[in-house]
């Protein structure tokens, strides 16, 4: 209206910019937030030293160090596969944290290459990852004809391969699942002969959370080879 004088103006304008902002802040809290614990496959947009930052659908998301497989070369460009870890609302835009050393994106990426644990005809019980180096799951088949192991390894290996090969080579141990927790723990640790597992007594921490943490250890004896 031309009656408003220039602070009048100036106010309007402040609350209008403030109103688009926060719709655009909820438009992208709210496109990401379904995606969470899914993994898609995303360009890296911009390498400049230890920043990097995908693309995903014309939005810049932060890659951080500690999300990074250490030792894997990053690109511009370049298409990797990305666990869409945790999405929040922050104070001047919501957070997006991807992950490549998440032990989720392991099973996610299993699950798209095997079709028998997308169906759940094989289940992934227990697993473990230390990224880069090694990763170990035990699966069970909920099929009595599937045999879990082999039909997650396939012939010469070629459905695990494409696993190693999307997450830079990392060892990929599959063992069939235990319900003892010792065989379990000897069965992991193969080719190692085992001589004893001890399961020691849980033990009971105050977790801020949930407030019954247990802190799960065994003792495993091998020979002095």
């Amino acid at each position: 209206p031309t009656s408003y004088w220039r602070v009048a103006a100036q106010a309007a304008k402040q609350v209008i910019m403030q109103k688009i902002n926060e719709a655009e802040k909820n438009s992208v809290y709210e496109k990401f937030k379904w995606r969470e614990d899914t993994v898609l496959y995303w360009q890296i947009s911009r390498v400049e030293w230890t920043h990097i930052s995908v693309e995903i659908d014309w939005y810049l998301v932060p890659f951080w160090y500690k999300q990074r497989i250490k030792w894997e070369l990053y690109k511009a460009w370049q298409r990797l596969s990305f666990y869409l870890e945790k999405v929040e609302m922050a104070w001047r835009w919501p957070k997006i944290v991807i992950s490549r050393t998440s032990k989720e994106l392991l099973v996610k990426l299993l699950e798209r290459e095997i079709p028998e644990i997308a169906d759940w005809d094989i289940e992934v019980k227990a697993y473990a990852r230390d990224a880069w180096n090694r990763s170990k799951l035990a699966v069970v088949s909920n099929d009595p004809n599937i045999d879990p192991v082999w039909t997650c390894v396939w012939f010469k290996w070629s459905r695990i391969n494409n696993v190693i090969d999307e997450l830079w080579g990392e060892r990929i141990d599959i063992i069939e699942f235990e319900e003892n927790p010792a065989k379990l723990i000897a069965k992991t640790l193969q080719p190692a002969k085992i001589s004893k597992v001890i399961i020691i007594n849980p033990e009971w921490y105050e977790d801020e959370e949930t407030w019954r943490f247990i802190k799960k250890r065994a003792a495993i004896f091998v020979e002095e080879d």
